[in-house]
């Protein structure tokens, strides 16, 4: 069985603040609301989005990790996919403070995607910060699946709109 955490469930604002109330909680772990403190934070900080396969079985297992331990999630048939895709994408994170100041950060990653065949969703299986490390993977779980590539373009370029996709306007 092959194990790929797709990332954190929550956001990092929350993941920080999970850390804190952790921190926090060990201070006060001799009471009660200590221990809850500890468990809220450590539920907080560790449960990933994580995607399991079985190759033996032919199956696929997506859903999160509580705890970073316990997992749940439904499983799939591998005959259920069409094929292996990367989709670039581009994560923005906004903070704002009390004063209304924000500050954003964004990053850019690519995702491996499986695609179903017959209802045309997407399950993800990891993340990459790093084109060639994607497609890297992709073509090495496509070989592993035994399921073909699809490449990024057919799929997903087609729907962009064209630059002159707006109405024209007469030069003067």
């Amino acid at each position: 069985m092959i194990s790929y955490k797709s990332g954190r469930v929550f956001p990092p604002q929350v993941v920080f603040a999970g850390s804190l109330i952790l921190l926090a909680g060990l201070f006060f772990v001799t009471r009660a609301m200590g221990i809850i403190m500890i468990l809220t934070g450590a539920f907080i900080l560790f449960s990933t989005d994580q995607v399991r396969i079985n190759t033996d079985t032919r199956s696929i297992r997506s859903g999160t990790a509580l705890f970073g331990i316990i997992p749940t999630g439904k499983q799939r048939r591998i005959d259920e996919f069409n094929g292996v895709t990367v989709v670039p994408a581009t994560v923005c994170t906004t903070t704002r403070s009390l004063s209304n100041r924000s500050n954003s950060v964004q990053t850019r990653e690519f995702r491996v995607y499986l695609i179903e065949k017959e209802q045309k969703t997407t399950l993800l299986i990891r993340k990459f910060r790093v084109a060639g490390e994607a497609f890297a993977f992709s073509r090495q779980l496509s070989s592993m699946l035994q399921i073909p590539l699809i490449p990024e373009i057919n799929r997903y370029n087609l729907h962009k709109p064209s630059l002159d996709a707006g109405p024209k306007q007469k030069s003067p």
